[in-house]
């Protein structure tokens, strides 16, 4: 909410005037009102800004001219994330400093709504008695759930919490702060992206992709590495083991989100393509992992082997395939974004169609042929899928 975003702007400049102000000296935050606008200031008597760095405060990864331990020296991604949330709910953010004298941020916020968008206009009823009159009817709220999710992991907590403000509007986000933290949420989780920086404590970036590369469970989820470092030997191992795509630092917050839709995006369409060939004689290898297109091998000759056993189910094919039924079902929802019995449930029905249509068998006898004991439940499925019943399909 726009509550949440201005606490955090105000969480970073006052923390900001803090780290940067001597004992003894003063910092004062100020709540100016305007006609049209309301004004909140943040002042501190710290070490002030270089005349020069001022303008390039708000760039991202910009450190300024100064000795270690300055201003300019620590603050990082922070007033970049300020800057873009200040910018989110339409307010607008400047500096003024004198060297060895303050800092003043001011951060305006224009009265009303009408500078935003229809879209954009939610009702929020936290304190709401404390503020305004409650009116007598408001629009419902709209929840929004995310169908995508992103893990992020990112040991810098300002480029961390950078990389989430930007994505949360779009996707579901989880955070890590090194590949080890982020190897633990992939035991409860699959996401549909992974975004990890490349320099790290305990697990760097590299290290921590060849990892999820490996794991059967995790391979197939595309990987983009944030990094500073251009070397083409470094890039050279990390297309070696599967990253989908760098992205250097600093980055444009656009060309950003931009390259992050179009590799889901891309992920989507190799779903689908999984599912329509059904085969791994057609599937572009430049697109899935040799270990993918194994286990896509194997489960799809396990289906079309025991189509006609009524019997299979997808705890015996997890077996057959060394996995519990649970890591099966994760696997491959996540490589082909279904469900693992409902794909079966489909094959075997497909199979019935072509039978049915070569009309050398009885409805009976082409139900028992595709796994179902019961005629009565093949006829219902069958329905379900094409929408006439069997009978109905031989003579349409």
């Amino acid at each position: 909410s726009d509550r949440d975003k201005l606490e955090k702007v105000l969480y970073n400049l006052i923390s900001n005037a803090i780290k940067y102000t001597d004992e003894g000296r003063s910092i004062f935050v100020k709540l100016e009102e305007e006609e049209d606008a309301s004004i909140i200031s943040v002042e501190d008597q710290g070490m002030g800004i270089k005349k020069e760095d001022v303008a390039s405060v708000f760039e991202r990864f910009y450190r300024g001219h100064a000795e270690e331990g300055s201003f300019e020296q620590g603050y990082g991604i922070g007033l970049a994330l300020v800057k873009e949330l200040v910018t989110i709910i339409r307010g607008e953010i400047t500096v003024f400093s004198v060297e060895n004298e303050g800092t003043t941020f001011k951060v305006m916020l224009k009265k009303g709504n009408q500078h935003f968008m229809e879209e954009e206009l939610v009702e929020d009823s936290t304190h709401a008695d404390q503020l305004v009159e409650r009116p007598m009817h408001t629009k419902p709220i709209q929840s929004v759930v995310h169908t995508q999710q992103i893990l992020v992991v990112e040991d810098n907590d300002d480029l961390r919490e950078f990389v989430r403000s930007v994505l949360s509007e779009k996707y579901a986000v989880l955070t890590a702060q090194d590949g080890v933290e982020g190897l633990e949420l992939l035991e409860e989780h699959l996401p549909d992206l992974i975004i990890s920086d490349i320099m790290m404590p305990k697990m760097d970036g590299v290290t921590f992709c060849e990892q999820v590369k490996e794991n059967l469970v995790t391979s197939h989820i595309p990987f983009i590495l944030l990094t500073a470092k251009t070397d083409k030997a470094t890039k050279i191992e990390g297309f070696r083991l599967g990253i989908d795509d760098y992205i250097e630092k600093p980055f444009d917050r656009s060309l950003f989100l931009v390259r992050v839709e179009a590799l889901l995006a891309n992920r989507e369409a190799i779903k689908k393509e999984l599912i329509t060939l059904k085969t791994t004689h057609a599937v572009d290898r430049s697109k899935v992992s040799q270990k993918d297109v194994e286990f896509w091998k194997k489960v799809n000759q396990l289906m079309q082997d025991g189509i006609s056993d009524s019997d299979l189910n997808m705890e015996s094919i997890s077996e057959k395939l060394y996995m519990s039924r649970s890591t099966f079902y994760r696997k491959f929802k996540g490589l082909t974004g279904e469900n693992a019995a409902d794909y079966f449930r489909k094959l075997r029905l497909q199979k019935a169609s072509e039978l049915l249509t070569s009309k050398e068998h009885t409805i009976s006898q082409v139900g028992q042929m595709v796994g179902f004991d019961s005629p009565e439940q093949f006829r219902i499925k069958f329905r379900e899928a094409y929408g006439v019943n069997p009978s109905e399909y031989v003579y349409r």
